[in-house]
């Protein structure tokens, strides 16, 4: 879904491009664009990583506290 809203807004800036520009512009304009475009990509592909990793963290972050409080209720059962 992003990525289709993303390729419509460089459709139309690549339209306006044509359009104001000289023809000596458009490929500096476009090729800015462009990059403009890559550059939203790769941090919105960044930040789901990121998500990702903090989910994955957190998860076994979880975990080890589970397995730690197991551990010390069994000691503690053990030696009642």
């Amino acid at each position: 879904m992003k990525n289709l809203q993303r390729q419509a807004a460089f459709d139309q800036k690549y339209d306006a491009i044509v359009m104001e520009k000289s023809q000596a512009e458009v490929p500096g304009a476009v090729l800015e664009a462009l990059e403009d475009k890559h550059q939203e990509e790769l941090e919105d592909l960044l930040l789901q990583l990121y998500e990702q990793k903090a989910e994955e963290l957190s998860n076994l972050l979880l975990a080890l506290v589970e397995e730690k409080a197991n551990g010390a209720n069994t000691i503690a059962r053990n030696f009642k």
